[in-house]
């Protein structure tokens, strides 16, 4: 007992514990300072024996002693007592280990009349004085101590720091308690409070200091709910903002195939229409994996893009594409047709449908790759002589390409198209449906594409078919279309699980780790040939373990982007032209796997393990499931290792998994279909696009590299 610990910040100071006989977990734990004679008060209360028929709540008949964790929290720290009861509700939730439980004396309740000041004023006085005051009773040896403690638990000590030991098996708390108050001597001297010593006093600050937080936007009270699910098939796959007449309007796309229109200013429901055949039944992709929920691909709605109607600003356009081939599943897969991006008016009625057939694979069947991304710009028609709007679509195929040995100044675009098509395959967005020339080079599966440039470019991300490891980043010329001017080769980087991305003219982060890192990406458009720079990654933290997050998304709007996991419900917020310039970037770069284990685990000694909230501006705190979460499943014969309740199956863990952001709104969605939003300071409005388009410029898919059909395009010499 006592203030043996300052860990990441002032209040992280635990100060009373009871571990079990096995000394591998706490009977008891009181992770902040607290009044004594509270803190006596309620955990008597904790450890008083229930009547278990009458007044058992928690079920405790069905544990042994040495199962049950109490945590012990102030009655005036709410925050505090929040936050443990969120912890303990996510832990007892797996229905496994101790069961734990937390305490805090009601405020109504008559304070016991014991005073701890009064029968032990010299202990008071240490035990309160804020420094490293403390004392240990293990195995019937109680040590009196000063100064911090060492160890995984912050609970050894060396030999300087005993005042006095004592041998003895004490009978009682109030005996142990006699004995503490006899030993506060030091060096032959009584130590009074207000005494400092220099070898242990000198330094009272964290030992492992948090990082420095951004600014809260919203916490999960301030987050209000749009629309409420609690249906794993209506989980959301997408969302976009838009207006429309002067109001802030959202369109979310479901893993049933529904696209769902909502008017963000007033919270109303305007209209949900079956865009997709619902064939979820049929197509179960949507799984977790190691307690997290993954959503790959879907039969939905997998992405949408909003564009103006023409040249009008007052009518906008709605583009939409799905991972199933049209007809599934009562079309055979060897008969289906190609994948289609569709075109839906703001009513949601269809205009029309972009056919993305890209000839044969390999084998000489027809391939018919899954649409993969899509974004949208100005691409020179050298027929027309003139700029076009274009509609640029990322196919789940591969195109193998002559080996330009990473050097492009003598690419031939004839050479290259000579040797079939490829798997970035652009339109003319206003025709009916007409396609131009496909992009070809050796890009692997493209499962990201970008705008960027002042000199107007194309970004592509690709991975190799098969692992999913990152191949190349081409960064390709829109006044040339289907000439690449570089490439980065990522397998010598440590990017890895690419979630998202967001541009700012030629400044890119990409939402990495499944969305726990950024990578801070420049262009350097100047000079006879541009090339691609990795400035630096920044780690956000949560992702402890290697099997951890893997669904995570990006939003961009104007110079933001806003980045969130599956498995936390905190979205982080992104100024991505600063991100590049920042301090707190980890520059070290090399292979992949000789970083593997730095990324994908928590290092309590790694100056970078949170620096990615230093870079961040903000965070805004969403509530588990969008503030619907699901019933827990009752456990008809827990045992006394297994909790009495555990989450229900294919929900995850609460957090994000469709994100969208433009202006003053912040919108998440979430597994069980749950729409939540939160309104931000106008500074957010600042540079926020001028016309209707969301979407447009960057997109990212999470479509799997080893489970799904992916065609190798025929090449042709």
């Amino acid at each position: 007992m006592g203030k043996f610990a300052c860990i990441r910040h002032e209040k992280d100071t635990p100060f009373c514990f009871i571990e079990n006989n096995c000394l591998d977990s706490d009977l008891l734990n009181c992770p902040t300072v607290m009044d004594i004679n509270e803190l006596l008060q309620v955990a008597e209360h904790a450890w008083s024996p229930k009547n278990y028929h009458k007044d058992d709540p928690d079920h405790l008949d069905y544990y042994r002693y040495s199962c049950i964790m109490r945590f012990i929290c102030a009655a005036n720290n709410t925050e505090g007592y929040e936050k443990i009861k969120e912890m303990i509700a996510k832990e007892n939730s797996m229905g496994c280990g101790a069961k734990m439980l937390v305490f805090q004396l009601d405020k109504t309740r008559k304070k016991h009349p014991f005073d701890f000041e009064k029968v032990f004023p010299k202990t008071h006085a240490m035990l309160s004085n804020g420094k490293f005051r403390w004392f240990l009773y293990k195995k019937d040896i109680l040590r009196v101590l000063v100064g911090r403690g060492a160890g995984y638990s912050h609970r050894d000590y060396e030999r300087r720091q005993v005042l006095k030991t004592w041998k003895y098996k004490f009978e009682s708390f109030h005996e142990l308690l006699c004995a503490v108050e006899a030993s506060w001597v030091y060096k032959g001297k009584e130590l009074k409070a207000d005494d400092v010593l220099v070898d242990f006093d000198a330094d009272l600050e964290p030992s492992q200091p948090g990082p420095k937080e951004p600014t809260c936007y919203g916490n999960k009270d301030d987050c209000v709910q749009i629309s409420a699910s609690d249906k794993p098939e209506k989980a959301v796959t997408a969302l976009a903002i838009t207006e429309e007449d002067g109001k802030s309007i959202l369109y979310s796309g479901h893993h049933d195939g529904t696209l769902c229109k909502y008017c963000l200013d007033d919270n109303q429901h305007l209209w949900t229409k079956q865009m997709y055949p619902n064939v979820v039944n049929d197509f179960t992709e949507s799984h977790e994996m190691w307690g997290h929920f993954h959503l790959d691909k879907t039969p939905g709605v997998a992405g949408i893009v909003i564009r103006p109607n023409g040249k009008s600003q007052k009518t906008h356009l709605i583009y939409t594409w799905t991972h199933i081939y049209p007809g599934f599943p009562d079309v055979e897969f060897k008969d289906r047709e190609p994948s289609r991006v569709k075109c839906w008016n703001s009513d949601g009625f269809l205009k029309r449908e972009y056919i993305c057939d890209v000839g044969d694979d390999e084998e000489g069947n027809r391939a018919h790759p899954t649409i993969s991304t899509v974004v949208f710009c100005e691409l020179y028609r050298e027929d027309l002589e003139r700029w076009v709007d274009s509609m640029i679509v990322g196919l789940h195929c591969v195109a193998t390409s002559i080996d330009w040995k990473n050097n492009y100044s003598d690419f031939d675009l004839e050479t290259a198209q000579e040797c079939g098509e490829g798997n970035i395959l652009p339109f003319f967005e206003h025709s009916r449906g007409e396609p131009m020339e496909t992009w070809r080079e050796d890009i692997g599966l493209v499962r990201a594409l970008a705008v960027c440039g002042r000199k107007k470019t194309v970004l592509s991300y690709g991975v190799h078919l098969g692992h999913g490891f990152p191949l190349a980043i081409v960064l390709w010329s829109c006044e040339e279309p289907g000439v690449p001017l570089c490439r980065f080769n990522c397998e010598q980087c440590r990017i890895n699980g690419v979630a998202g991305l967001s541009v700012h003219n030629s400044d890119v982060i990409l939402a990495d780790c499944y969305a726990d890192r950024i990578v801070a990406i420049s262009v350097e458009e100047y000079g006879l040939y541009p090339k691609i720079n990795v400035e630096g990654y920044g780690k956000i933290g949560n992702r402890y373990y290697i099997d951890e997050g893997f669904h995570g998304r990006m939003a961009m709007s104007g110079p933001f982007a806003a980045m969130a996991n599956e498995m936390q419900p905190t979205v982080w917020i992104f100024e991505t032209a600063k991100c590049a310039s920042n301090s707190a970037l980890d520059h070290k770069d090399g292979k992949m796997r000789a970083f593997y284990m730095k990324d994908t685990s928590y290092d309590e000694n790694d100056r970078h393990r949170f620096s990615g909230r230093e870079i961040a501006i903000g965070s805004v705190r969403f509530p588990e499931f969008g503030g619907n979460p699901p019933s827990m499943k009752k456990d008809e014969n827990p045992s006394c290792m297994i909790g009495s309740e555990s989450k229900p199956d294919d929900f995850g863990d609460g957090g994000v998994i469709a994100l969208a952001i433009r202006g003053k709104w912040l919108v998440a969605g979430f597994s069980n279909g749950t729409l939540s939003r939160v309104e931000l300071p106008k500074d957010f409005e600042i540079g926020m696009e001028t016309d209707l388009s969301c979407n447009h410029q960057a997109s990212c898919s999470s479509l799997p590299s080893d489970m799904w059909y992916a065609p190798i395009l025929d090449f042709e010499m």
